[in-house]
This record gives C-alpha cells, structure tokens and sequence, in this order.
C-alpha cells in the first residue's frame, strides 16, 4: 500500500509507472586483448620449489569460517557480500557511485580552499 507520492528529482512522478535514468550510460565494450603467455617462474630452469604453504609440502585446507550469526543481532555478513557482488554487475550503479565519489572529493576540496 502506497501512502505518499514519490518524484524524481526532475519532478516526475514515479506512481504506477516506475522509474527510469534522467541519464542512461551505455555500457563499456571492454575486449579482451590475447596476450602473449608470460614466463612464470615455475617455468624456469634451477627454480627452488616452494614446499607447501607449511614447509612439509603439503598446503593445509582454509579453516571455515562459521556464517551463522542469527540471534546475535549483527548483521549477515554473507547478505553483505552479496549486495556487494550485485552492485559489481550493476553498470548503471557502479557508475552512479563513481560520480557520487568525485562530487563528495570535490566537495571537500572546495571546502578545504585549495585550489
């Protein structure tokens, strides 16, 4: 149940229709280039071998973390990740937060009085 009136900034109501950018970014072509495959050093002659993570040669599994935090009235923290994941994919957001970003350090610029 809607109880208010919403606008955008522009003063266009949002009622029964929704919302769409004032401003539509288009979303970056990004092409992957070949590049030539690097040496590494497990590729060259004489290289000392590592041993394992823990010095007997063989790497112990990561210790799990426990993610239950229900009842402890702290947030989730794999509910964080995942917004954070989402955002990623966001093109529309992520570029909204980088002007977001700039405004804010521009803004203390200004505030500081340099130049």
């Amino acid at each position: 149940l809607t109880t208010a009136r919403y606008y955008t900034p522009s003063g266009r109501s949002i009622q029964a229709v929704g919302i769409e950018p004032d401003i539509l970014v288009k979303q970056a072509k990004i092409e992957t280039i070949d590049q030539p495959a690097r040496q590494r050093e497990a590729d060259l002659r004489g290289r000392l071998d590592n041993g394992g993570a823990n010095g007997d040669g063989k790497d112990k599994p990561a210790k799990k973390k426990k993610d239950d935090v229900k009842g402890t009235g702290k947030s989730d923290p794999g509910a964080k990740q995942a917004l954070k994941k989402a955002a990623k994919e966001d093109y529309q957001l992520q570029r909204a937060l980088d002007l977001l970003r700039g405004l804010s350090l521009f803004s203390q610029k200004i505030a500081s009085g340099k130049p």
